[in-house]
C-alpha cells in the first residue's frame, strides 16, 4: 500500500461521513484514527506527516466525544470546572473579636429574625449587664459558688453562683423576667419564690440580692404586664427572705461588692 498523506485522511473522513450520515462522529473518528497506523508507509513519510496526523487524531477525539453526547452517551469532553481554579481560603485574624462577632451575628442571624418577633434574655445576660456596672472588674474573680440547703428539708437546695463574704455571706442572684412568653415569666418568678422560701437563706446568715431583668418598652404589653406581676410577687413573698432589685437600680449592689472584696481582711 502506498504511503498515506494527511489529505487522504481528511478525504477519507469526509467520504465516510457522506456515505454513512446515520453514523455518529465517534464511528468516523475511529475510522480516521486507524488509517495511519494501519498503513504501510515508510518511516520518513510517517515522521514528516506525524504532526498533521496528531492534529487530525485530536480533532477526531473531540468529535467522538461530541457525537457520544448527541447519541446519549456518557462521554464528554473534559471541561475546566470551578475546582480547577479553586484557591484555598486563608484564615483571617481580627484585632477586635467582640466587634467582629457582632458583625457576623448581624449579618447571618439578626437579618433573618423578624423585626416584630419578641426577643428575650436569660439569667446570664442579666449577670453580664450587671458586671459592666462594677467599676473594678478585677474583683469578680474572687466570687465563689455555693449551694445552700434548707435546714428543715435538707434535700431542697438552691445554687448561688456569685457569692462573697464580708462578715456574713452575700450573694447576687440574676433572674431574667425579660422573656417572650407570659406563662414562662409567671412560672419562673413563682419557682424562685418557692425555692428561696423553703431554703430561707437569711436565717442562715446569707444575704441574697435578687437582681431582676425586666423587658423594655418595645416588648408587647402582655409580656410587660406579666413581668410587672412577677416582680411584685417576688418582692412581696421574699420580703423576709431576700432583697429584690430591678437591674436598673443595681449600682448600689455593684459598689458594695467592690467595697467588700477590696476591704482588708475580707472573708
Amino acid at each position: 500500500m502506498s504511503a498515506t498523506s494527511p489529505s487522504c485522511c481528511v478525504q477519507a473522513s469526509s467520504r465516510a461521513s457522506a456515505a454513512h450520515p446515520s453514523r455518529s462522529a465517534a464511528y468516523v473518528a475511529s475510522a480516521v484514527s486507524g488509517v495511519a497506523p494501519s498503513a504501510r508507509m515508510s518511516t520518513s513519510t510517517y515522521a514528516s506527516t506525524g504532526g498533521v496526523y496528531r492534529r487530525i487524531t485530536r480533532r477526531a477525539a473531540v468529535a467522538s466525544a461530541d457525537g457520544q453526547r448527541s447519541d446519549g452517551g456518557s462521554a464528554a469532553r473534559p471541561s475546566r470546572s470551578a475546582s480547577t481554579y479553586a484557591v484555598t481560603p486563608r484564615p483571617k485574624v481580627t484585632s477586635d473579636p467582640e466587634r467582629s462577632l457582632g458583625q457576623l451575628f448581624r449579618r447571618y442571624v439578626e437579618r433573618y429574625v423578624s423585626a416584630g418577633e419578641p426577643q428575650s434574655r436569660d439569667d446570664g445576660d442579666i449577670w453580664r449587664a450587671f458586671t459592666r456596672r462594677v467599676r473594678e472588674p478585677s474583683v469578680l474573680h474572687k466570687l465563689q459558688a455555693r449551694t445552700v440547703a434548707s435546714e428543715e428539708f435538707p434535700s431542697l437546695r438552691i445554687q448561688l453562683d456569685h457569692t462573697w463574704k464580708n462578715g456574713i455571706w452575700h450573694a447576687a442572684y440574676p433572674l431574667s423576667l425579660d422573656l417572650s412568653q407570659r406563662h414562662a415569666i409567671v412560672a419562673k418568678a413563682s419557682s424562685l419564690v418557692t425555692s428561696l422560701g423553703v431554703v430561707r437563706p437569711r436565717e442562715q446568715e446569707i444575704e441574697v440580692t435578687v437582681l431582676v431583668g425586666l423587658p423594655d418598652e418595645s416588648a408587647p404589653e402582655v409580656v410587660r404586664a406579666a413581668a410587672r406581676d412577677g416582680f411584685a410577687l417576688l418582692r412581696k413573698k421574699l420580703a423576709d427572705v431576700a432583697t429584690v432589685l430591678p437591674e436598673a437600680e443595681a449600682d448600689g449592689l455593684a459598689e458594695r461588692m467592690v467595697r467588700d472584696l477590696t476591704a482588708e481582711g475580707h472573708g
